[in-house]
């Protein structure tokens, strides 16, 4: 169904006491959901706000990124990507930049 949306995960509470600051200092994604959406003709990965405002596309490009999944200081965002024709799991961080390949899968019949 071109333009569902899909909530895939909310956000995690960074165990911070509700500063939105992970361990480290660094600015958390407290407070945001991320999802995957193909409203622009592919699957791709965004983050908005929990009341729906302030979405943003984390992933272009043209394979499928699905099922996001916030870290549990909410500082990375790992997902699944079909690149190259193979199922992949990736990690960036929570604003979509650093986008790093975690698994090597060759490719099958699912």
């Amino acid at each position: 169904m071109s333009g569902l949306l899909v909530i895939v995960l909310t956000a995690t509470s960074c165990g911070d006491g509700g500063g939105g600051r992970a361990a480290d200092g660094s600015a958390a994604m407290q407070g945001k959901i991320a999802f995957s959406s193909d409203r622009d003709g592919n699957w791709e990965v965004y983050v908005m706000d929990a009341d729906g405002t302030g979405q943003v596309r984390l992933t272009n490009n043209a394979a499928r990124d699905y099922f996001p999944a916030f870290s549990p200081d909410g500082t990375k965002i790992a997902f699944t990507s079909q690149r190259d024709g193979n199922r992949e799991v990736y990690v960036m961080d929570a604003d979509g930049t650093n986008q790093v390949r975690l698994t090597n899968n060759a490719a099958r019949d699912y």
